[in-house]
């Protein structure tokens, strides 16, 4: 954050989905902080597909694979839209 973006009020996550059973992620949230009068956070989340989504799909007749496809491809479509919504609001889009 520069030094000249005082009361700024941002975050910063990282969320990441493992999709095979050995996959892993090495994370570190980073931020740059030069501004005195700001409000910034960070996190991170790792996870694989949860047994209760899969169960939901499952108590609706619908297969572990397709399942998993659904949730793979909305996983996808979020990160897609926040980084679409980002850069329509700096104008780069």
């Amino acid at each position: 954050v520069n030094r000249q973006a005082q009361q700024t009020d941002a975050g910063q996550l990282s969320r990441n989905l493992l999709l095979a059973p050995r996959a892993t992620v090495n994370v570190k949230p980073n931020l740059q902080i030069i501004a005195d009068d700001v409000k910034c956070t960070h996190g991170c989340a790792v996870s694989d597909l949860s047994e209760e989504e899969l169960f939901y799909f499952a108590s609706r007749g619908i297969g572990q694979e397709v399942a998993r496809q659904c949730l793979v491809f909305s996983f996808g479509a979020e990160v897609r839209h926040a980084y679409l919504l980002a850069n329509q609001m700096i104008g780069t889009a």
